[in-house]
């Protein structure tokens, strides 16, 4: 939540304080994404193994090619890992 308000108030660099410290990668991957870090954002759910958030934030960052090639490419790596 605090995280949030940080980003809702427009004090991305206070939210980057605290992403790090959500111990859910799910939620830092959502955290990430709202604040515009694509990188950040597929890193983290890719350490989560979740292939359905992988392709949510893509679609979060469709018009960035180079964040859509890296989410298919992490979402590739979990399939072919067996994980959904």
């Amino acid at each position: 939540p605090f995280v949030e308000a940080c980003v809702d108030a427009d004090e991305k660099g206070e939210a980057l304080k605290y992403i790090p410290k959500l111990a859910d990668l799910r939620e830092r991957a959502e955290a990430y994404a709202r604040i515009g870090m694509a990188k950040e954002a597929a890193d983290a759910a890719s350490q989560a193994k979740d292939g359905e958030l992988l392709g949510r934030l893509k679609l979060t960052f469709a018009q960035n090619a180079a964040a859509s090639s890296l989410f298919d490419t992490l979402r590739d790596r979990l399939s072919f890992q067996g994980v959904s």
